[in-house]
């Protein structure tokens, strides 16, 4: 009974106080929640603000072509960071610029000496040269007799300066040798309207030695300068940061085998860095061009790493696997498929 009675009993209402309380609680959690809509509406904002905005396209292909413009917009950011941490950079080009924490070092390694005899030596190469193409046909010196007259004309004037130029000793007998030999040989071709190759060919050999020697001397004291240049250079850096440090070789494509400069510092950075730390920049001619080279290197080899696990993958085509196979099958050097029903035999084609 008394159950009974206790179940038809109103049920006590909560005391003021704690329905204050009860009620300040619910209050701030619903303020705190309204807070939190405000920041995630704030961040979205944001975000629509900063990211622009995707174009629609009616035509796939511009969709298509916008994708690409957006990829390659993106990789330009990253390669222009790339740079910001990279070590000590060396450009080597007519001068040769040091990079090293921002501040660059320009030095000259080329000695006078060095153009004197290259100079000279211009001198049967270009009259070898522009006679050549017209070695036994007629009515054609009014193209190759202007070159040689020139060229007569500054070797006489430069044959009684060679001491005051700094040749001495053997390089000036020698050289004032190659200058009245020369001059000799052009006298002879610019009475004639036509001149057989086989006495471009004498000359040529005849002088091959003396031209042998001028680039002898000449490649001794620019790698003497260039070293002197590294070594200034190098004796205000780690160890730690020369193991870092990058070297770019610019230069045309036809001297690159055997490049004086690339040759140099395979030798001071050592073998393992041909290709890694030592690059041949060919056709770069200026430091625009040698840094933008350098961040390409450095964003494709990172790139390469982390996507390939190999660092020099980016280096060749990324096609060039996948067009090797294609290419050998195309011209049947993969051999050739045999039929089903002579799967068991020896395909003989």
């Amino acid at each position: 009974m008394a159950d009974r009675k206790n179940l038809g009993r109103k049920v006590a209402r909560p005391s003021g106080a704690f329905k204050v309380a009860l009620t300040g609680g619910a209050l701030q959690r619903r303020a705190e929640t309204q807070r939190s809509i405000v920041r995630a509406a704030l961040v979205a904002g944001l975000l629509l603000t900063a990211a622009p905005r995707a174009q629609a396209f009616s035509d796939p292909s511009e969709a298509l072509s916008a994708l690409n413009a957006a990829a390659r917009a993106a990789y330009a950011a990253g390669k222009d960071k790339q740079l910001e941490r990279v070590g000590p950079v060396i450009l080597v080009g007519s001068e040769i610029i040091f990079i090293r924490s921002g501040t660059e070092t320009n030095a000259s390694y080329t000695p006078p000496l060095y153009t004197v005899l290259k100079s000279i030596s211009h001198l049967s190469l270009g009259t070898i040269v522009v006679l050549q193409p017209f070695a036994g046909t007629h009515g054609t010196a009014a193209e190759w007799r202007p070159h040689l007259q020139a060229m007569r004309a500054q070797a006489l004037l430069v044959e009684p300066q060679l001491e005051a130029l700094g040749l001495s000793g053997n390089p000036l007998v020698r050289n004032r040798h190659l200058i009245r030999r020369m001059v000799d040989f052009i006298d002879g071709v610019l009475t004639r309207d036509s001149f057989p190759r086989e006495d471009i060919e004498t000359i040529a050999h005849d002088l091959a030695p003396l031209l042998l020697a001028n680039a002898d001397l000449a490649a001794k004291v620019q790698i003497e300068a260039l070293h002197a240049a590294v070594e200034t250079w190098r004796a205000e850096i780690s160890p730690e940061e020369w193991d870092k440090t990058r070297v770019f070789v610019l230069g045309p494509r036809m001297p690159r085998r055997g490049n004086l400069q690339y040759g140099y510092f395979t030798y001071a950075l050592g073998k393992e860095a041909a290709d890694t730390r030592l690059i041949y920049a060919e056709n770069v001619f200026d430091k625009a061009g040698a840094i933008k080279l350098l961040a390409t290197i450095l964003t494709d080899r990172a790139l390469a790493l982390v996507t390939f696990d190999e660092e020099l993958r980016m280096d060749r085509d990324l096609l060039a696997d996948a067009a090797d196979v294609h290419l050998r099958r195309l011209f049947g050097k993969l051999g050739r498929e045999c039929p089903a029903e002579k799967a068991s035999d020896i395909c003989v084609h």
